[in-house]
């Protein structure tokens, strides 16, 4: 995984075909990123009333 995040042609590659940015990180990097991004995204779905379905 760290190889292929590393290649610039796999990284266009998610970049142009599904708008995807990839960065490197330790685990507990990426724990903390995901612990924030769902702080943030429920506030946001808090914020705008959406109700699940």
């Amino acid at each position: 995984m760290v190889a292929a995040a590393a290649s610039e042609e796999v990284r266009s590659r998610l970049a142009s075909g599904l708008g995807m940015t990839v960065r490197s990180s330790t685990p507990e990097e990426a724990a903390a990123f995901v612990r924030a991004e769902t702080v943030k995204w429920t506030n946001a779905i808090r914020q705008a009333g959406i109700e699940p379905q």
